[in-house]
């Protein structure tokens, strides 16, 4: 009992400063304050579970960097079954690194290894013999009492949580649906604005025009594009990505017309 009441107390100790840095970095990313963290109270426990791994799996590596490879490796491990775990039972990517250098399926990174390598390090090297020193001067009942008062605390916000997020997820769902009811119902009116505008295109060209095309099939026009910023380049390819198998499909037919 005395052993598990540690390791709690340890293991809300480490999520409470995962939580500190998840803040920190997000606030200074985003340039304004960011309340990070799944659940409501200020602790990230996917950090406390990465701890108490490192220290049950860890504390006999005296080699700095050997534990630096196994604690970014290990915590790499953790990440990854984690989001994947998340995105099944929630149907939400909770975080994505797809925009960074070196990253497997955009639910780690190399970076984000590096990271969690050197704070095993800390971790085993600095903070846990303190730590550890710190709860060891409790006594039994301030240490069940403080344990308990915690344990319910995050039993309570991870019940609540789940709960919204389950109610967040049908929600979601829902308006999935209706995005793409709404989609393919303007995706249907682009089928029929581009096929009348394929029989407007072989009524206006002559037999010159269309065998030009046939002949040409790659043609490709040198007018000036347009200029656009990175943000509405991003936007236009998003808009555009649904439709340009279509397009391309109907550009086919419309040489394959113009051969005949």
């Amino acid at each position: 009992m005395e052993l598990l009441v540690t390791y709690f107390l340890w293991f809300m100790f480490y999520s409470f400063l995962g939580w500190v840095w998840e803040t920190i970095l997000c606030s200074l990313t985003e340039g304004h304050f960011v309340y990070r963290g799944f659940l409501n109270g200020p602790y990230c426990p996917i950090y406390g579970f990465g701890a108490l791994i490192d220290i049950a799996l860890l504390h006999w590596f005296d080699n700095p960097f050997l534990l630096f490879l196994m604690g970014a490796l290990l915590a790499s491990v953790l990440e990854y079954l984690t989001s994947y775990v998340m995105e099944y039972y929630f149907h939400a990517r909770w975080w994505d690194y797809s925009e960074k250098r070196f990253n497997l399926n955009g639910r780690i990174c190399l970076e984000g290894a590096l990271v969690f390598g050197l704070f095993a390090v800390i971790l085993l090297k600095g903070i846990q013999p303190r730590l550890a020193f710190a709860v060891g001067q409790l006594t039994p009942v301030l240490s069940v009492a403080v344990a308990f008062i915690l344990a319910a605390g995050i039993l309570y916000d991870t019940t609540y949580t789940l709960i919204r997020v389950h109610k967040l997820g049908a929600k979601l769902a829902e308006l999935h649906v209706e995005l793409k009811a709404q989609l393919d119902s303007k995706l249907q009116q682009v089928r029929l604005d581009l096929d009348a505008r394929q029989q407007q295109l072989r009524l206006d060209l002559n037999a010159q025009e269309q065998r030009m095309l046939a002949a040409f099939p790659h043609i490709k026009t040198t007018l000036p594009s347009l200029k656009l910023n990175g943000k509405e380049r991003h936007s236009l390819f998003k808009l555009w990505r649904p439709q340009r198998v279509l397009l391309s499909d109907l550009i086919e037919k419309q040489r394959a017309r113009f051969k005949h």
